[in-house]
């Protein structure tokens, strides 16, 4: 499922009556998602980077009213390390891989353009 994010905007589209419904087709329900975490690189040198776009979607997400109790998170370790940071929370909190969404840039979308992929795996991004 491919939709459009505006960062800038801080717009996203309305969602159509498939992607309501509370199961998405793969079977995955949103509301069994406790955690979101954002990869991304610390530090000034990346912080408004197109490679930073999990931590600008952290950054929407906390302005906003989510449903549920879900954990937002951004990782304290560079993008080719994140996996490490993943397995940490993972652990910490006792999740399953179907409760956790990973947010993370993917140079092969247009800007503005994202994609809702579950049950695969990095397809190359060496911090997923």
């Amino acid at each position: 499922m491919t939709q459009k994010f505006n960062p800038v905007r801080n717009k996203t589209p309305r969602a159509s009556a498939g992607a309501r419904a509370h199961r998405i087709s793969n079977g995955v329900n949103p509301a069994q998602i406790k955690a979101i975490i954002g990869l991304g690189n610390p530090g000034r040198i990346y912080q408004n980077t197109y490679h930073n776009l999990g931590f600008l979607f952290i950054d929407y997400l906390k302005n906003r009213q989510l449903p549920g109790n879900r954990q937002l998170c951004k990782t304290d370790t560079h993008m080719n390390r994140s996996g490490e940071f993943v397995r940490k929370i993972t652990k910490k909190n006792n999740l399953k891989s179907d409760e956790i969404l990973i947010v993370h840039d993917d140079s092969d979308l247009e800007f503005g353009q994202f994609n809702l992929s579950f049950n695969r795996g990095s397809a190359g991004h060496k911090g997923v």
